[in-house]
This record gives C-alpha cells, structure tokens and sequence, in this order.
C-alpha cells in the first residue's frame, strides 16, 4: 500500500494498520499535545509577565494560547470520540462527513497557528531572550509541527491510505 511522503516516518511504518496508526496518533500526538499545552500556557504567562514592558514580547500571548488549547483539545475529543472508532471498526465512509466537518474547524485552527507564528516572528525569540522565552517559543514551534502532522496522519486514516 502506498504511503503519502508527507506521512510521518513512525507513521509511515504502521500504515497497513489502521488500529495501530489510530493509536500512534493518540500516543504520540494527541497526549503528548495535551500534556505540552498547560506547560506553554504557563511559560507565556511568565514571559508576559516578567518581559511585557519589552516592544518584542506578544502581548496577549497567553490568551491566545489558552484559546489555541481549547480549540485543539475539542477536536482531539471528537477524533477519539467519534472518527477513530469508525475507521478501526472498519467505516471509513462512516467517518468521512464528520470527518469532513472536523476538517474545517482544523483549517481554522491551522490558520490560528500561522498566526501565531507570525506573532511570534516565526517562533525565533529574541536574541536577548531568557530562558523561558526560549523554551516557550521551541515549544510552540514543535506544537505547530506535531499539530501538522498529526492532521496528515488523520487525514491517511480516514481517506484510506493507511
């Protein structure tokens, strides 16, 4: 079965299975997202905090990413709610309308990270920037990253590549 190059290399390995790349999916995507999440909201909250008087700190950063978190947990909800159990169950045509409709929220989402990007000046923080601010930014970038690849992972599952 072909495998898009666009999928991830772990992902990649497991495409004949769509029960184990649903579960990579949760494991290594969804959890580790949720778990990064509060980690970032509160390292934007101390950067704002401490650096918000500096023309090169976001502010409402914080805002944003608790937004962002919001977002993005209610989609993982519907995912592993409703998406996943179909195409393991083997109902892929099941799952493609909600699956469809999930699509277009995450295409806002999506948007909202290339803002966020923008925002953050493509998460590079300033060469003045302390450690936090450091962390904050490297964490947002690999947020942006896995939040991008998870989406092509789902996308193989429903569609039928995996």
């Amino acid at each position: 079965m072909a495998v898009p190059p666009a999928l991830p290399e772990a992902a990649a390995a497991l495409a004949d299975d769509p029960a184990a790349l649903a579960r990579h999916l949760v494991e290594h995507y969804h959890a580790p997202i949720r778990a990064l999440f509060p980690e970032l909201l509160a390292l934007a909250e101390r950067v704002e905090t401490h650096h918000g008087d500096l023309p090169e700190c976001p502010l409402g950063l914080s805002l944003v990413v608790g937004d962002l978190f919001n977002e993005v947990i209610e989609q993982f909800d519907r995912t592993e709610q409703v998406i996943l159990p179909l195409v393991v169950a083997g109902q892929r045509a099941a799952a493609r309308e909600p699956a469809r409709a999930l699509a277009d929220a995450q295409a806002g989402v999506t948007a909202r990270f290339a803002a966020l990007g923008q925002l953050t000046g493509g998460f590079v923080p300033p060469a003045f920037a302390c450690r936090t601010w450091r962390g904050l930014y490297e964490g947002l970038d690999r947020l942006s990253r896995d939040w991008n690849d998870q989406q092509r992972i789902g996308l193989a599952l429903v569609s039928g590549i995996a």
